[in-house]
């Protein structure tokens, strides 16, 4: 009677612990993938798009997965596709550009770059602002105006397949498009408005972002002053000032997102440390909401790109130079809050002011930064891009995967366990 009285006991408690100890096996396994992919430990492959002397490159990438780039070198602003063999390289315009020119692409997939020019060669500081077309097997060039800030050009094709270029002209922020065959302006902020900064010259940088309805929206970061949201209303344009009266650094990156969320990323210099470093503003409906990214308080963010991972996760690169060196970084928004990573920092090389970080998400997921390569005494600069090669998504994969297969070895001895003590009790 007593064994017969035991036996339910133990037939009941050591499957249950076997279960329980595989579950546990699974938790673990699943725990320190969470861990693993916070930690953002991606294996970066860097990639020479040109070899010698180039800067300013931005990188970019077409619906079917193609990169495309554009960057100066040697006197003249260059295309340069990637392909099966390499990188196809074409001359859009030869004059001295200056800082990078942004890529767009039209509903057929052709691409649209707006690019700044000096008039002379006497005058470096007076641009003229172009925008160059691809069509017909070459690139057509439009004047959009003279007189342009270098710099602090912007551009985004809308679904109505309209262009829109923001820039800054004498103190002015401007936004023109193209629907109606020319040029036509928009003048956000003009010379009352504009900080002193402004008037003297020391401006910062636009970007622009058009929503899934339509809506054109544009943001402007005044060096040393704040950092301003457009958008497009229907009667005029309405402004969000996110900074007031902070030193700001000059680079601002807006994205609207699918969901009609817009996200900008910004990096801050104020007089109170706690608020130094890179930032980031959503808006999904009403206010802005501000978050750090990163309190890098002993570094100065030159540019700053931000894009979404295919989850709509916020990814931004951004670049950095102080007391520990320069870096390319990269930022990725998580459940928990940011995770950074070094891309390259100066242990690797030199990077100087011209890095011109620029990021987009290829159709696999995989992240892509443009970074520049080399001390700016040298003339033998580089342009590459950085690729993540997704190590910790295969990793986290490979774990989820073992975690399974312990989980149901457990399973399986706790039912071997119990079908053995049914058939103790039975006898």
């Amino acid at each position: 009677m007593s064994s017969q009285q035991e036996g339910p006991r133990t037939k009941g408690k050591r499957p249950s612990i076997a279960i329980v100890l595989a579950s546990l096996v699974l938790v673990l396994v699943l725990v320190s993938t969470a861990v693993v992919y916070a930690a953002m430990d991606v294996d970066w492959r860097v990639e020479r798009v040109r070899e010698g002397s180039a800067s300013w490159p931005f990188l970019a990438v077409d619906v079917g997965g193609t990169l495309h780039m554009t960057y100066y070198s040697n006197g003249s602003l260059y295309y340069s596709t990637q392909t099966d063999d390499g990188w196809d390289d074409s001359v859009i315009v030869t004059g001295a550009v200056h800082w990078t020119a942004p890529v767009a692409f039209d509903a057929d997939g052709d691409p649209h770059v707006c690019y700044q020019i000096a008039k002379t060669a006497s005058d470096p500081n007076n641009y003229t602002l172009e925008c160059a077309e691809w069509a017909g097997g070459e690139w057509t060039s439009s004047i959009v105006s003279a007189d342009t800030y270098p710099g602090s050009e912007s551009m985004a094709i809308g679904p109505d397949g309209v262009t829109y270029v923001a820039f800054v002209r004498l103190g002015d922020l401007i936004c023109a498009d193209d629907r109606n065959g020319s040029w036509d302006e928009d003048v956000l902020v003009d010379h009352p408005d504009a900080p002193r900064y402004i008037l003297e010259g020391n401006t910062g940088s636009t970007s622009i972002a058009i929503d899934a309805s339509g809506n054109v929206h544009v943001a402007l970061g005044y060096n040393q002053a704040s950092v301003i949201v457009f958008s497009d209303g229907p009667s005029d344009w309405n402004r969000s000032i996110i900074l007031s009266s902070l030193l700001t650094f000059n680079s601002v990156s807006l994205l609207a997102r699918d969901d009609g969320a817009l996200l900008l990323a910004y990096y801050a210099y104020p007089t109170d440390p706690e608020q130094v470093g890179l930032w980031m503003a959503t808006r999904t409906s009403g206010a802005w909401v501000m978050e750090p990214v990163s309190a890098a308080r002993d570094l100065n963010s030159f540019t700053c790109s931000l894009t979404v991972d295919h989850d709509g996760a916020p990814v931004i690169a951004w670049y950095g130079s102080g007391l520990t060196g320069s870096h390319i970084m990269m930022s990725r928004q998580t459940g928990d809050g940011w995770e950074s990573c070094v891309v390259i920092d100066s242990d690797d090389l030199s990077i100087d002011y011209r890095a011109s970080t620029t990021v987009c998400v290829d159709a696999e997921g995989t992240i892509l930064i443009s970074v520049n390569r080399g001390a700016a005494e040298f003339v033998t600069d580089s342009v590459s891009f950085a690729e993540g090669l997704s190590a910790v998504r295969f990793l986290a994969v490979g774990y989820f995967a073992m975690g399974l297969l312990v989980w149901g070895i457990g399973v399986a001895v706790a039912r071997r366990v119990l079908n053995r003590e049914r058939k103790n009790g039975q006898g």
